[in-house]
C-alpha cells in the first residue's frame, strides 16, 4: 500500500498545496506509509521542499481560458486531455501496487474527465480514490457560470457508475450539498488543512486587549462567509472601536 498525491495544482511553493501535500506526507510517514507527490511539471526546484515531489503533472486548476463563452469549453476539453495523458505517463497500470490510495485535494471539472479515463483504464478495484472538490464552478470565470455548472454536471455524472472504492468531499458544506445536487453522488466534508508549524509559539492575546488585528486568511469568496463576516466585525467595532480587520483577496 502506498498513499499517491495528486496534485497538478502544486505549481509554486506557498498556498494550501504546500500546506496540504505537507500535512498528509507527514501524516502517512508517520504511520509508515510510503508516499508519493506528484506536482505540476512547472513546480521550482527552489527552494528545496521538506518533502520529495514528482514534477510531472498537466492540467493547473488555475487556467483561466479566454473571454468568451466556448473559452470555458475549449478549457475543458484541453485540460481533460493533457490531464490525462499525464496521468497515463506518470502512473500507468504497471506502477500500480495493490490497496494504493489516490487522493487529489484540489479538484475542478476540467480533471474530472481525464482522471476517469486513467482511472478505468488502470482497472484496479483493489485501489482506493479520495476526491476533494475545492472551488464552486464560476469562480475564475464568473460571468459564465451557466456554462461552468452544466460542465461541473457533465463531468460528475458519469462516476455515478463506478463500482469502486471512490470518494467525494468538499471543504464546505454547502459546497458539498450543490455539487450532490448536480451530481446525485454522496459527498462528504473535510475542513482544509492549514500547517501552524512554521509559527512561533505564543500566548493568545486577550480579547479585552484594543488594537487587535484580526486576519481572515483565504480568499473571500461568498460561500466561505466573507460577507457575514464582515457585517459581524462591523458590530464588532461598536465595542472594540480600534480593531482592524484584514481580508485576503485572490
Amino acid at each position: 500500500m502506498r498513499v499517491i498525491i495528486i496534485d497538478p495544482g502544486f505549481i509554486i511553493h506557498t498556498g494550501h498545496h504546500r500546506a496540504v501535500n505537507s500535512l498528509l506526507y507527514q501524516a502517512a510517514q508517520e504511520k509508515g506509509i510510503e508516499t508519493i507527490v506528484m506536482g505540476h511539471k512547472i513546480l521550482p526546484v527552489h527552494p528545496p521542499l521538506p518533502f520529495p515531489v514528482t514534477r510531472c503533472l498537466e492540467g493547473s486548476p488555475y487556467q483561466q481560458g479566454q473571454n468568451h463563452e466556448l473559452s470555458s469549453m475549449a478549457l475543458f476539453a484541453n485540460e481533460n486531455r493533457n490531464f490525462e495523458q499525464a496521468l497515463s505517463a506518470a502512473l500507468p497500470a504497471s506502477s500500480i501496487h495493490s490497496q494504493d490510495v489516490f487522493i487529489m485535494h484540489t479538484l475542478v471539472p476540467e480533471h474530472l474527465i481525464g482522471l476517469l479515463r486513467w482511472y478505468r483504464a488502470l482497472n484496479r478495484p483493489d485501489t482506493a480514490l479520495r476526491l476533494i472538490m475545492r472551488f464552486p464552478p464560476g469562480l475564475r470565470r464568473p460571468q459564465f457560470r451557466f456554462y461552468e455548472d452544466l460542465l461541473a454536471s457533465y463531468a460528475l455524472h458519469p462516476w455515478k457508475d463506478v463500482p469502486w472504492n471512490v470518494r467525494f468531499f468538499s471543504d464546505l458544506q454547502d459546497l458539498s450539498n450543490y455539487y450532490q445536487k448536480i451530481s446525485g453522488i454522496p459527498f462528504g466534508v473535510t475542513p482544509i488543512a492549514i500547517d501552524f508549524s512554521g509559527c512561533l509559539p505564543q500566548n493568545p492575546p486577550s480579547l479585552e486587549n484594543h488594537s487587535l488585528t484580526w486576519i481572515f486568511a483565504g480568499d473571500s469568496r461568498p460561500e466561505k462567509g466573507a460577507d457575514l463576516l464582515a457585517m459581524a466585525f462591523r458590530r464588532h467595532l461598536n465595542r472594540f472601536p480600534q480593531d482592524r480587520l484584514r481580508m485576503q483577496a485572490i
